[in-house]
């Protein structure tokens, strides 16, 4: 059996959707990378504002003499 020649629309198209395929794996990539920045800064950003709110309470107390 001979098979039919492809037509060079549908040999674009596949080649086309290899490419999109491809920059949907990349784009996955980079989602995970920036969830994972996102939340190391979420947490550093939770820790310094923590640490000034500990400084603020201990000087009041401190001004007032507790």
């Amino acid at each position: 059996m001979n098979k039919p020649q492809e037509s060079e629309e549908l040999r674009l198209l596949r080649m086309i959707d290899g490419k999109v395929d491809s920059l949907d794996k990349k784009i996955d990539h980079i989602e995970g990378r920036a969830i994972r920045l996102g939340a190391t800064a979420g947490a550093a950003a939770g820790g310094v504002t923590g640490g000034i709110v500990a400084i603020g309470v201990f000087l009041a107390k401190f001004k007032l003499g507790v």
